[in-house]
C-alpha cells in the first residue's frame, strides 16, 4: 500500500514512536526502517489507502468513487448497510474505554445519541461501530455526521434517538449550526485541497475572507433594500454551498449582498429574482404592509450580472416557492 508519508506527517508523527520507528521526528522516512506499528495505526492507514488498495475480510470494498482524490466514503449507506443494533450496543457497552481523539473525532457540539438516559456523540459511535462491519473504525474525516446524514439515518433506522443538546426557539437554528461545523470539518480534512484553498473556502463558507470582499465589491449595498452598512449585510450564496463544487462555492457570480432579513427569505426560498433583475415573491410576502416593514419596494430592479444567470436560474428551479422556514 504505497503512501507519501508526507501527506499525512501531522497524524503519524503524533503517533510516532520513541524507539526505532521508520519516520524521523521531521516527518521523513527511515529508508532501512521497518517497524511494528500499533493498530491504531494500521487502521489509519487504511483508511487513507486509496479504493484499489483497501482489501479487507478477504473481499475489496470500494468505500470510495475511483475517481476521488479524497479518502471520504462516497457510498457510506451502502458500506454501513449490514451495521446492526447489536453493533451500536456494543459500541456503547465500550464507550467509556475508548480514546475517540485517536480516529480524529471530537465532541458533539449539536446532538446527541440517547439510550437508556445516557447521552453519547452520535458521530462517534457511528464511526467506531464500522469496526464490526470492516474490520476497522471509520475515521471522522471519512464521513459527515448532521440532520439528513447516512450516518444519521442509519442510527435512527436501528432505532436509537438522535436529540439536540439544547431546545431553540427557531427549529432551524441548530440545523444551520451543525450543517456548518460539518461543512468546515470535511474542507479542513480534505487533503486533496492546499493550504490556501482551505482558508479561502471556509472562509466562503463563513461568508467572510476574499469571497465577501469580492461581493462588497460588485455590489456594495443589500441589493434588494439598499442597506450599505457592511456589519449587516451577508454574503449570501445563490446555490447553496451544499450543493455547489468548489470552484461554484468561490465564485462571486454565485453570491448576493443582502442584509441579514432578506438573507433569510432569499435562502429559505421566499424570494428570488428574474434574470432581468425583478424581484418575485411567494404569495406569504405579497402584501403591502410585509414588504414595507422590510424595506422592499418592487419597483426596483436590480442589475444582475450575466454570470449570475446560471445560478439564479438553478435558484429559482430548486429553492424558490419552497418558502421554508414558515
Amino acid at each position: 500500500m504505497p503512501m507519501e508519508i508526507s501527506n499525512h506527517s501531522e497524524y503519524l508523527l503524533e503517533k510516532r514512536a520513541e524507539k526505532y520507528s521508520p519516520i524521523t521526528y521531521l516527518g521523513t522516512v527511515h529508508q532501512g526502517y521497518c517497524s511494528v506499528i500499533s493498530k491504531v495505526i494500521a487502521w489509519y492507514l487504511l483508511s487513507r489507502a486509496k479504493n484499489n488498495s483497501i482489501v479487507e475480510l478477504e473481499k475489496s470494498i470500494g468505500y470510495r468513487d475511483t475517481k476521488s482524490v479524497s479518502h471520504r466514503v462516497s457510498n457510506l449507506n451502502a458500506l454501513m448497510s449490514s451495521l446492526s443494533r447489536e453493533n451500536i450496543l456494543d459500541t456503547l457497552d465500550k464507550f467509556g474505554e475508548l480514546i475517540y481523539s485517536d480516529y480524529k473525532y471530537q465532541n458533539s457540539t449539536t446532538y446527541d445519541l440517547e439510550y437508556d438516559g445516557v447521552r453519547y456523540p452520535p458521530k462517534v459511535i457511528f464511526g467506531i461501530s464500522a469496526i464490526a462491519l470492516i474490520n476497522r473504525p471509520l475515521f471522522a474525516d471519512e464521513f459527515s455526521g448532521g440532520v439528513n446524514s447516512p450516518c444519521f439515518h442509519i442510527l435512527e433506522a436501528l432505532g436509537f434517538n438522535i436529540v439536540k443538546k439544547n431546545k431553540s426557539s427557531d427549529g432551524n437554528e441548530f440545523e444551520d449550526i451543525d450543517f456548518l461545523i460539518n461543512d468546515i470539518e470535511m474542507i479542513g480534512n480534505d487533503d486533496s485541497l492546499s493550504v490556501t484553498e482551505r482558508e479561502q473556502l471556509i472562509a466562503a463558507r463563513k461568508g467572510q475572507g476574499k469571497y465577501r470582499k469580492e461581493l462588497i465589491k460588485l455590489y456594495g449595498k443589500c441589493i434588494v433594500t439598499g442597506i450599505p452598512y457592511e456589519f449587516m449585510l451577508r454574503a449570501s450564496h445563490i446555490k447553496p454551498w451544499r450543493v455547489s463544487n468548489n470552484k461554484e462555492r468561490l465564485d462571486p457570480f454565485n453570491g448576493f449582498l443582502l442584509s441579514s432579513n432578506v438573507d433569510i427569505l432569499f435562502d429559505k426560498g421566499f424570494l428570488s429574482f428574474e434574470n432581468s433583475g425583478e424581484l418575485i415573491l411567494c404569495d406569504e410576502l405579497k402584501n403591502e404592509f410585509t414588504l414595507r416593514l422590510l424595506g422592499i419596494d418592487l419597483r426596483k430592479k436590480v442589475m444582475i450580472p450575466l454570470g449570475t444567470f446560471q445560478y439564479l436560474d438553478w435558484h429559482r428551479k430548486n429553492v424558490f416557492g419552497r418558502c421554508k422556514g414558515k
